[in-house]
């Protein structure tokens, strides 16, 4: 079974959709960190001969566009994740970061977004089928959940429900504990981070009838160098948050050496040309 694999390419310093923080003191607290964990990540896929779809933070090209060219030039797919990474609370949100991102689309054109968090309102759709995007993956959800949204083919992060009854698709539906009441949203980084390779099994279960859908964080499988006094901060915070710092590099890799994975925009061209 194939399966589909992203990358959300946002810094440990995006980890707070709430920082008030500028595009420069951002780029100040990440110190380096997200090059060394993405040129990881790319060693790691050019080894294991697995193509990504790189869901890019704006905001990101602007501090290091050699980055983003080289994940390009590396064969795997650009998608649009936010300028800024935060919470697309409302369409007028995502219509500014659309244009503070005007640089990196005219130069990637790409056709796939995640929203920050997968927090997309309703009336978002409409907004990302004006600018040229073909396809989404900003919900939880089964794979027979898969559906056109006007244009936009809405693709959901994989979720395993406790039953069998028709799921929610209302939007937002992002990972909250009315999601987890109903099952296990198994594709998010979070419970790759809480699982580690138990995650394997929900895996192998949803491969007999459909795919997995994935995304990971590089501040996931490159731990960056903060302080003790950050990390307990952060965790008094947000007590929730703490299987987002535990290292899952190992797990990444055994992942693909154990599964098949591919970009949206292959499984697309391969798999759902009906749509």
């Amino acid at each position: 079974m194939q399966n589909i694999l992203s990358i959300d390419l946002d810094s440990v310093a995006h980890m707070d959709v709430d920082n008030q923080e500028t595009s420069a003191q951002k780029k100040k607290k990440d110190n380096g960190h997200l090059i060394k964990a993405a040129d990881c990540i790319l060693d790691t896929l050019e080894r294991k001969n697995t193509k990504a779809t790189f869901f890019i933070v704006a905001e990101v090209y602007d501090w290091h566009p050699e980055l983003i060219e080289k994940i390009q030039e590396k064969g795997h797919e650009i998608g649009f994740h936010s300028y800024s990474h935060t919470r697309l609370l409302n369409k007028d949100i995502l219509i500014d970061e659309l244009k503070k991102s005007s640089k990196f689309i005219k130069k990637f054109k790409p056709r796939g977004f995640r929203a920050p968090q997968i927090f997309l309102t309703a009336d978002s759709f409409s907004i990302l089928e004006k600018h040229g995007f073909e396809y989404d993956s900003s919900s939880y959800g089964n794979f027979k959940d898969v559906r056109k949204i006007g244009k936009i083919l809405e693709i959901p992060v994989s979720f395993i429900s406790y039953s069998k009854n028709k799921q929610d698709t209302d939007f937002p539906k992002p990972l909250n504990f009315r999601l987890i009441k109903n099952g296990i949203p198994i594709g998010s980084g979070y419970f790759i981070g809480l699982f580690g390779k138990s995650n394997f099994s929900f895996i192998r279960r949803l491969n007999k009838t459909s795919p997995y859908v994935m995304f990971i964080h590089p501040w996931q499988i490159l731990k960056p160098n903060l302080s003790k006094s950050y990390y307990l901060k952060e965790a008094l915070k947000n007590p929730l948050i703490a299987p987002y710092y535990i290292n899952r590099k190992k797990v990444f890799e055994s992942m693909l050496d154990k599964f098949e994975f591919t970009s949206f925009k292959d499984y697309i061209k391969n798999n759902l040309v009906d749509f």
